[in-house]
């Protein structure tokens, strides 16, 4: 398949999802979306006609596991590689208001050895090669929580993670929750309304906003927030870009063309 963007480079397409719902702590409530979110999104990546990623998963991941993938998707890339990094799950701030991202073994009180720093993170893609890397952050930042939601938001993420050559997608602004669903059923768990946007709007092709047959990122953030606004889902999901050039996600699909989707 010819590369999305159209352009020259002939770089890989990487993708690394992190989901978890599971927490060892009682204080991390669980969530009933991310493993679910990390199927569907998997699914719309990797299929060679939409993302034609290649495609890595973690599913309630130890911190020790996900820091490692984490390191070892941004290792040895080149230039013209494109990364997407899609994270689901609790996040949790330090009393120093640092942000981390709660694993499955995290520990509130131990948060630098039992979590995933926002500055680890930050780290390993100051050091990627690739000029183009996406960062899709389906996860809110505090250490309360509600009922139904992921946290509070009350963190700069732009100062945390953003950066030349990149974009992060955020599913709330920094005094909002990312809502899991008005009736969220841990029998029949669906995607969270952020993710389950960007999976719609990929699989369907409503994302491609101005029909010319490939979903940038401009693109998939402008249908996020349109589906949010229709859904009055109460979210405003936020975008930070340092882009080069423009970052093509996926192809449109043709018009009538069953996508599948998760599994059941």
């Amino acid at each position: 398949m010819a590369r999305p963007d159209g352009g020259d480079r002939r770089g890989g397409r990487f993708a690394l999802l992190i989901a978890t719902d599971r927490y060892d702590e009682p204080g991390l409530s669980r969530l009933r979306s991310p493993g679910r979110d990390a199927e569907g999104m998997a699914a719309v990546l990797h299929d060679p006609a939409i993302g034609d990623f290649r495609v890595d998963t973690v599913v309630d991941g130890r911190h020790h596991e996900v820091n490692r993938a984490i390191e070892q998707f941004f290792l040895n890339r080149g230039g013209d590689d494109l990364l997407l990094l899609h994270l689901s799950g609790h996040g949790v701030k330090n009393a120093d208001g640092e942000l981390y991202f709660a694993a499955r073994d995290t520990d509130r009180r131990l948060l630098a050895s039992t979590a995933v720093s926002a500055a680890f993170l930050r780290t390993q893609m100051n050091r990627c090669r690739a000029r183009s890397i996406v960062l899709l952050l389906d996860c809110c930042y505090s250490g309360a929580f509600l009922t139904g939601s992921k946290g509070d938001t009350a963190v700069h993420i732009k100062d945390e993670l953003a950066g030349r050559g990149r974009v992060v997608l955020t599913a709330t602004n920094r005094v909002e929750y990312a809502w899991e669903g008005d009736h969220a059923d841990p029998l029949a768990p669906e995607p969270s309304r952020f993710t389950g946007f960007i999976i719609e709007g990929l699989r369907t092709g409503e994302a491609d906003t101005n029909r010319d047959g490939l979903v940038s990122v401009h693109d998939l953030y402008e249908y996020i927030c349109e589906r949010m606004h229709a859904s009055h889902a109460g979210q405003s999901p936020q975008m930070w870009t340092e882009l080069e050039y423009r970052v093509v996600i996926a192809h449109a699909p043709p018009a009538g063309r069953p996508v599948p989707g998760p599994p059941d």
